[in-house]
């Protein structure tokens, strides 16, 4: 597992050192003024912790946490016009994303639906 705060140039290179892993890399767009990312940031760190409680294998989940307006440009580049947003990544694609402060069931089903 990988919690990271990070910055573009890191970004890029995890998501792509994470090509074979088989991992799925969950990408917290966020902002600190923003009540429902302080709602779910904690959530998302919690199930990283525990990916069993969205279906999940144990250490099959990364989590990067992205203050947006620190990295316009990515932000930009992934179109994130709202926060907050997370973003899943596996082999090095973007396979799903989803707006706004999910439940834990809404997460357990988004995630679920990933892979189909």
């Amino acid at each position: 597992m990988v919690n990271i705060s990070i910055v573009e140039q890191t970004f890029k290179q995890h998501i792509a050192n994470a090509k074979d892993s088989g991992k799925v890399i969950l990408v917290d767009f966020y902002e600190d003024w923003c009540p429902p990312c302080k709602v779910l940031t904690p959530l998302l760190h919690k199930i990283e912790g525990d990916p069993s409680l969205i279906g999940a294998p144990v250490d099959s989940l990364d989590l990067i946490t992205i203050k947006g307006e620190t990295v316009p440009d990515l932000a930009r580049e992934y179109q994130i016009r709202a926060v907050p947003t997370v973003i899943a990544f596996k082999n090095r694609a973007a396979i799903g994303q989803f707006v706004g402060a999910l439940p834990l069931p809404g997460i357990r089903s988004w995630y679920s639906a990933l892979k189909k």
